[in-house]
Parts: C-alpha cells; sequence; structure tokens
C-alpha cells in the first residue's frame, strides 16, 4: 500500500493530475471507483445522484465522468442531457456504468454523448472502468500533428468527435454545413489527412461533399470516414461509389473510433510516401478485404476485384463473359436461411458461392441495383467470407447452451441450500416469513436463517453485486464460511469480519457482497444487528409504539480487509410483538415504465406503514411485495429480491 501512494505522488508532480467525477447512488461503488482511480493519480469527486452530478460538474470543471444510469432523483440520462447542454459539456468525456446493460440504454447513452459503457455487475467492473479513463485521458502520440475535419449538424456529435480527436493530439476543423466544409476543404487541401462526415445528420448534402474531394487533385486520395446508423445500411454501396472510405456505424465507442482513425491516418501518412499513382493503384486493388463483382443487366459479370477472385479460387480473367449465378450454390440442409443476391432492389443476406477449386463459400453479401433513372443497367455485390464467423458463432452457440446447463445446476444446487418454509416455522419464539426471487436461474442473493447455541437465532440476508453463475456460487460459499465460523463465535460483528477476511482467497476478486446479520437473544430478549453495506433495516417496537429506519452503513464484504474493514453494528432490545425487517435492494431499487425508482425513503416509509398493525409476519411481507409490484406494475423486479419479516412471538 505504501508504494501505491508514493507512485501516485510522482505521477502528480510530473503531469497533470486529472479531476474525474464520479456519479452514483451506491456509496459502495463510489468508495470502491474513487480508491481505484486514487490509486492510479487521479483527483476524485463523488456525488450520488444526477442533479448533484450537474453542480458538481460546473463547480469543480472534471475532465471525465462516470456516471450511474438508474438513480434517485435525476437519472444518469437526463444528468448527462443536461450536462451536454451546458458551457463547456460538450468537450467532457462521459462514461456510463450501468447495472442494466441493454441495446437500449447503450443507443440512448451514445445519442447523448457518451464515450463508453461498462456493466458495474461484471468482475472486476471498477478495474475495467479507470481502464476505460486511462485510456480516454492517455495521449496518442500516433496522431500528432495530424489535421482533420469533422462535418456534423450535430453539436453534440462534433464535440464528443472534436474532443476524442484532440486527446490524440489531431488538429480539428469544424464543418456545420456544405458551403462551410466545402470552403475549408479548399483552404486546407494541402494540409488535410481526414474527412470524417455524419451521414446521419439532416440537412447535409454527403454526396456532394465527398463528390468535391474525389475530384480534387490534392485531395482524392485522402480518407473519408462517414459516421452512420443502422438505417443507412442499404446506401453503403452508393457511399463508397461516391468516394467513402469507411465508415463507424453508431453508436461507437472511444476505442473504435481511435483504432479506425489510427489505421487510416497511418496509411494515409504510408501513402504520401509511396507517391500519388502507387496510392492510386493500391486503392483500386485493395478493397478492405471485401469482394466486389459488377455485373450487366443480363448477369453477366463485367467487373470483379482481386480479394473476390481470391475468395472464389478463379483468377480475374476466367470471370469474363460467365453468369454471376453460376457461382450458387445451394445448402440443401438450410435452404431456409440463404439468400439469393438479385438486382431488382437492394438486399442483403447470407449466401453461398462454389468455390472454383471446390466445395463452398459461406458469404454476407449487399447486392444494390445500378440505375439511371428507371433504366437498369445491372447490379453490383459486395461480399464478405463468413467461414470464421460462422465457426464462432457455433462455438458461441455451445458455450451458452453449455452456460445455460451450469446455470440450472447452479441454481438448483443454491436452492437447495435455502431455509425451508417448515424448518423456519419450527423455531421457537419468533415468527418468521420471508421471500427470495431470482432475476436469472441462479441468484446474487442468499439467505440463512438457522438457530444457534444458547438460545439465539441468526438470520443472515447477503447480496452479491452481479448475477449468473460466479455470482451463485460466491452465496454458496458465504454459506459455507458461516457454517464454519458459526461455531466460533455468534457475535455478528466478529462473524462479517471474519467472513471478509475468509472471502479475499475463497471468493472471485470483483465478487463483493452486502452482509445483514441479525442474531436474537430469544433469553435476553434482545437482537444484535451487524451490517457490512446492507440495506438498513427497519424496526418496530411495541413499548414505543414507533417504526423506525435503522441508519446503518459498513463496508461490503470483499473490498477490503484489516483495520480498512468496518462494520457497523447495534444492539436492542426485542421484545413481544416487536418487528425487524431485514432486505436486499431488489425492491427499494426497481423501476417502473416510466424509469422512476422505487428508492429507498419512498419503499421504508411504504413499509413503516405495514408495522404494528397486528399483523404476522407473512402478511408485512406480502404487503410489501404488493407495494413494490404495484409501483412497477408488474412482478418482473430488475434485481434478485429478497425480504424477511421477524416477529417476536
Amino acid at each position: 500500500m505504501r508504494a501505491k501512494r508514493l507512485l501516485c505522488e510522482v505521477m502528480t508532480t510530473s503531469e497533470k493530475q486529472y479531476k474525474i467525477l464520479v456519479v452514483d447512488d451506491s456509496s459502495a461503488i463510489r468508495s470502491i471507483m474513487k480508491r481505484e482511480l486514487e490509486n492510479r493519480g487521479y483527483q476524485v469527486t463523488t456525488v450520488e445522484d444526477g442533479a448533484l452530478a450537474v453542480e458538481a460538474f460546473k463547480k469543480e470543471k472534471p475532465d471525465l465522468i462516470t456516471l450511474d444510469v438508474h438513480m434517485p432523483n435525476m437519472d444518469g440520462f437526463q444528468a448527462c442531457a443536461a450536462i451536454r447542454s451546458s458551457v463547456g459539456g460538450l468537450e467532457i468525456p462521459i462514461v456510463f456504468l450501468t447495472g442494466n446493460d441493454t441495446l437500449e440504454d447503450r443507443d440512448r447513452g451514445f445519442t447523448l454523448g457518451a464515450i463508453d459503457f461498462v456493466s458495474k455487475y461484471s468482475a472486476g467492473a471498477w478495474k475495467e472502468a479507470a481502464d476505460v479513463v486511462d485510456k480516454v485521458l492517455a495521449k496518442d502520440k500516433k496522431l500528432a500533428g495530424s489535421l482533420a475535419l469533422v462535418i456534423s449538424t450535430s453539436d453534440i456529435t462534433l464535440g464528443i468527435i472534436a474532443s476524442s480527436l484532440s486527446r490524440y493530439g489531431v488538429e480539428v476543423l469544424q464543418g456545420t454545413t456544405d458551403d462551410e466544409a466545402v470552403r475549408i476543404i479548399y483552404n486546407r487541401r494541402n494540409e488535410l489527412d481526414m474527412v470524417v462526415i455524419d451521414f446521419t445528420t439532416v440537412n447535409l448534402d454527403c454526396f456532394k461533399i465527398c463528390d468535391v474531394i474525389r475530384n480534387h487533385v490534392h485531395l482524392h486520395d485522402i480518407p473519408v470516414v462517414l459516421l452512420v446508423g443502422e438505417v443507412h445500411r442499404g446506401l453503403v454501396l452508393e457511399m463508397y461509389q461516391a468516394g467513402a472510405t469507411d465508415q463507424i456505424r453508431k453508436p461507437f465507442t472511444q476505442e473504435e473510433l481511435r483504432a479506425k482513425l489510427i489505421t487510416h491516418l497511418e496509411a494515409q501518412s504510408l501513402f504520401q510516401k509511396l507517391g500519388r499513382e502507387a496510392i492510386k493503384n493500391k486503392m483500386i486493388l485493395e478493397v478492405a478485404g471485401e469482394g466486389v463483382v459488377g455485373v450487366g443487366p443480363d448477369g453477366i459479370i463485367n467487373f470483379i476485384n482481386k480479394a473476390a477472385s481470391n475468395m472464389i479460387d478463379l483468377p480475374i480473367g476466367e470471370f469474363v463473359s460467365r453468369r454471376f449465378s453460376d457461382f450458387f450454390a445451394v445448402d440443401i440442409n438450410n435452404p431456409k436461411d440463404l439468400l439469393i443476391p438479385h438486382f431488382q432492389k437492394r438486399n442483403e443476406g447470407r449466401s453461398v458461392f462454389h468455390k472454383a477449386t471446390g466445395g463452398i463459400l459461406p458469404v454476407h453479401f449487399i447486392a444494390a441495383p445500378i440505375m439511371q433513372g428507371d433504366v437498369n443497367f445491372g447490379g453490383v455485390i459486395v461480399f464478405n467470407d463468413i467461414t470464421d464467423s460462422l465457426r464462432r458463432e457455433k462455438i458461441k452457440n455451445e458455450s451458452i447452451k453449455k452456460m445455460e446447463q451450469e446455470m440450472q445446476a447452479a441454481g438448483l444446487l443454491q436452492e437447495s441450500l435455502l431455509p425451508k418454509k417448515a424448518d423456519v416455522a419450527a423455531v421457537s419464539g419468533l415468527d418468521i416469513a420471508f421471500f427470495t426471487k431470482a432475476r436469472s436461474p441462479v441468484s446474487g442473493d442468499f439467505l440463512i436463517i438457522e438457530e444457534l447455541l444458547e438460545d439465539k437465532v441468526a438470520v443472515l440476508v447477503i447480496d452479491v453485486m452481479g448475477h449468473g453463475v460466479k455470482a451463485g456460487l460466491a452465496t454458496i460459499r458465504m454459506k459455507t464460511l458461516f457454517d464454519e465460523l458459526k461455531r466460533k463465535s455468534q457475535n455478528p460483528v466478529i462473524l462479517i469480519e471474519k467472513m471478509n477476511e475468509k472471502a479475499f482467497t475463497l471468493i472471485e476478486n470483483g465478487l463483493f457482497q452486502t452482509v445483514l446479520l441479525a442474531v436474537f437473544d430469544m433469553e435476553q430478549n434482545e437482537v444484535t444487528i451487524g451490517s457490512a453495506g446492507g440495506v438498513p433495516p427497519l424496526y418496530y417496537s411495541t413499548k414505543d409504539g414507533t417504526s423506525a429506519l435503522l441508519a446503518m452503513s459498513g463496508n461490503p464484504v470483499g473490498i477490503t480487509t484489516g483495520d480498512n474493514f468496518e462494520v457497523d453494528w447495534l444492539k436492542m432490545p426485542f421484545l413481544q410483538g416487536d418487528t425487524l425487517i431485514l432486505q436486499t435492494d431488489g425492491t427499494i431499487e426497481c423501476t417502473n415504465e416510466e424509469g422512476t425508482a422505487f428508492d429507498q425513503y419512498l419503499a421504508q416509509e411504504k413499509g413503516k406503514v405495514h408495522l404494528g398493525k397486528s399483523k404476522k409476519s407473512q402478511e408485512i411481507v406480502d404487503d410489501l411485495l404488493a407495494d413494490a409490484i404495484d409501483f412497477i406494475g408488474g412482478d418482473l423486479f430488475d434485481d434478485d429480491v429478497t425480504v424477511v419479516v421477524v416477529q417476536k412471538e
């Protein structure tokens, strides 16, 4: 630990100490991200919701923001939009950390200007997030001194790409209209190394701009990269015919953008050294590995490039006067999965070609007609060999099937270790009811209810950060640790501390977990509760006739050890009629159709309503779940759910 601190001190004296704003409603994740980033020499500020993030951005002026998606008061998307509309907000890199990593969320986030997404429930998520921060803020000398023109009518797109390129040492010019772009192109024609055109924005004639570039003697060979969306897939041939060199699909990540631009800028530098004629020959002979075939209206091949001839294993000269249909093959095993390219309209799909040397070639193709008015002059087909991708797809499907089998087996094992209703009902002196529901076949939640020595009863609630087999196995290992350690001590604080020490050697790094352990002493009529980052319990006192939220925190298990690990605890009376509610965050963090969270305050306030009403524990559990289900409009929770109600009889 001493060595890490010294490294940070040296780093901050010789280089700029970048400021990072970490935004997450989970105190555990804020703590983890702060520690990981500070160990890498960054200055870190943390806030717990989107509204505070906007204020902190304006005050702190950070160099980068990590932003949770689902938060109370203002969610991550709203905060991102507010920051982007603020002064200086277009240039700030924003990385989303999310527990609900969906294509819809990614598309929305990238539209708002995010540069990357990291799932915070993956193993070592905070390290992955910190690695993204390092890559975004690192300078790349390969691009230093290059000049790029970015053309878009979207301020967000201009800001994000300009910010990304500038970080790699590229000088960036920006154009927002056709006329402005053309003027810049002519004025800087001898200096430009690349043009990036946003094809997805309106009121921008991308084909006109490409035509200007390709018809200028100084510019016909520079890379022209188009930003395209899903709806533009059918226009890919027209884009290339107009002079585009490459395309980047939206939404794109920072690394994808960087990789594409480095490739083209390095190639451009090489081309300049080889000379203009060598460039033209190279561009004609190589088409990025894609096969290109042109056919006349009669279906006869009139053009084929080297990549296509190599894939079909036939010299270019031997394609002359042959029909393109001669190279189709029919896969009798999967005829419904294949499409035959035609040239009446744009079409694409998978097909199979005959190879001249025998065998077949599986391909993905895009075919389009060549039209002038109503006259069809034939068509063009662009195709790729998908042999390797089909092989990978098969391996992936087999892996998915194996993983599903493993999850089913792990889920059955986990379920067998959960408390049995009959055993819980037999616990003397306590009325205990519980509910557990996994989001997937294997749960990241786990519940233990056991009678201990000396007339004591333990209720242990565990919530592993994550889902799937790894999270499920972590809960089973925690069950094993508890069974081993409960013989040595029945003090919740000592038990949690010992479980934390063991977790570092038995549980995979990154699978940290929150823990609530309540030990009920039936002889002394009291309960001792230990918390390691768990959801604060609800407590009803018969004597006072009041319900209260027990404000407890502590460090989650698996984050740190030794003196740095803290367990929050309290001891209080537990008399006849007293009630305690323990739960994970599956209910309090669930969201409705509008994306509003059933946040901790609202959930706990509703919970208090059910206490002190002479209800049995099972009735309280049912009412708590009914509140959450009514809020989200169904019983499909976003996370694993565990609720336990304990009442002194």
